[in-house]
């Protein structure tokens, strides 16, 4: 049985990313403060990865989270 893995950087991203404390740390690194400032990363979560589109197709993404916008004051 062959064991390889045929794309190493696609398996490290996925594991990385299923840890919300890495997810949070990347997505504050990486994005725009003007982003980050409406974002409330307590509320992140790792959505499922299977869709079904509008033609009842299956489809599947890699990795999508969800996270709920801050509310102004």
């Amino acid at each position: 049985m062959d064991y390889s893995i045929n794309n190493p950087h696609d398996q490290f991203a996925k594991e990385m990313f299923s840890h919300k404390e890495f997810t949070i740390i990347f997505l504050n690194e990486y994005l725009p403060n003007y982003v980050k400032e409406h974002l409330d990363f307590e509320t992140l979560t790792l959505s499922p990865n299977s869709y079904i589109s509008e033609l009842l197709q299956e489809r599947f993404s890699d990795i999508v989270f969800r996270v709920q916008m801050k509310e102004e004051h």
